[in-house]
């Protein structure tokens, strides 16, 4: 894993580090802290993106409920990078969308960690 984060395989907005670090002492924002490479910066075509697939898909949120507030951001930078998407998320379907859902109507690639490991051809 950490050869795919240092060539730039495995990427994320630094939106979901800040979502980490609200939890504190969260072992996976300790983690994620050290691989600061690997967090993109919220630059103004990340945020169009973002914003355009929020106005076409604002049940995606939840703002109310402080849920899958990192989800535009992480569509959008596999959009504007051409990457695929790593979730865990199940579709939801037209009443509330998921990961999955926008994925597959944006055409961005959409898999599971089990996936990713596959693809990578990781070994344990």
């Amino acid at each position: 894993m950490e050869d795919a984060i240092a060539s730039g395989q495995i990427i994320a907005p630094m939106f979901v580090l800040d979502e980490l670090k609200r939890k504190e002492g969260d072992q996976l924002y300790i983690w994620a802290e050290n691989k600061i490479s690997m967090f993109y910066p919220m630059e103004a075509k990340l945020q169009l993106a973002q914003k355009a697939i929020v106005n076409r898909y604002p049940r995606l949120i939840s703002e109310a409920k402080n849920r899958s507030l990192c989800d535009p951001w992480v569509i959008a930078l596999a959009q504007i990078n051409q990457c695929p998407v790593v979730s865990e998320e199940n579709r939801g379907g037209n009443r509330t969308p998921k990961i999955p859902d926008v994925c597959d109507e944006l055409r961005i690639k959409c898999m599971k960690i089990a996936d990713l490991i596959e693809e990578l051809d990781w070994k344990f």
